[in-house]
């Protein structure tokens, strides 16, 4: 996750918890829900992102990366609470077009990176045992925290992704530059529209706390 609230549950049910020299990165290994597993806070954005991703990834045998946390909602279908897994992950600020690629291409890599099947699976089906409305869409990554109905509607139009944030597509990059299972699970905390930061700042806590229970719920199932 890239903030504290993303990840302060899954660090307090770490198991056996010990420092992993991630540099800036708050970074632990331990056991979580009986499976060995990495916790980390990469920070927001996406450099960060990818740096931590990347590091994470050249430091740990990873058997898959998963990366959890709140975004905004390009579906106006979705409410706050709802819960997005991601089908495949896409920036929407990448802009090559001058040299002929599509919108959110970046040159030499696809342009939609598509996540685990398996992965995705696993963490529907703990999201409808505990009762969450889930959904399997878009991750569209940029930024940008996107708080206005124009530019949601922009960038819904441009995906097609179901919802918004801001390191999902860069930690999906690096997964494949590195041949790693990966998904992204996003719990809604507002409608990227003119109330965000109003709603992001009364739901982050609670959207954040039901990405966790969720995480812990799956785990033991992947």
């Amino acid at each position: 996750g890239a903030m504290e609230v993303e990840v302060a549950d899954l660090i307090a049910n770490l198991e056996g918890a010990r420092p992993l020299a991630l540099g800036v990165a708050e970074a632990w290994l331990g056991d979580l829900a009986g499976v060995p597993a990495a916790v980390v806070r990469s920070g927001v954005g996406k450099a960060a992102a990818a740096a931590v991703a990347q590091a994470l990834v050249s430091s740990v045998p990873l058997r898959a990366l998963v990366n959890t946390g709140v975004a905004g909602a390009l579906d106006p279908r979705l409410a706050v609470g709802d819960v997005v897994v991601s089908a495949s992950a896409v920036y929407h600020d990448v802009d090559v077009s001058a040299l002929g690629y599509p919108l959110g291409k970046v040159p030499g890599f696809p342009k939609r990176y598509k996540a685990d099947r398996g992965l995705v699976r696993a963490f529907l089906e703990s999201a409808s045992r505990k009762g969450a409305r889930a959904v399997e869409g878009g991750i569209a990554s940029g930024d940008r925290f996107v708080n206005d109905p124009e530019d949601r509607a922009r960038i819904r139009a441009l995906t097609g992704a179901s919802c918004c944030e801001m390191e999902g597509a860069p930690i999906a990059q690096v997964a494949y530059m590195n041949g790693v299972p990966f998904a992204i699970c996003r719990a809604i905390s507002d409608g990227a529209s003119g109330t965000s930061p109003i709603a992001y700042a009364r739901f982050e806590r609670e959207a954040a706390k039901a990405m966790g229970a969720l995480v812990l719920e799956t785990l033991p199932g992947i």
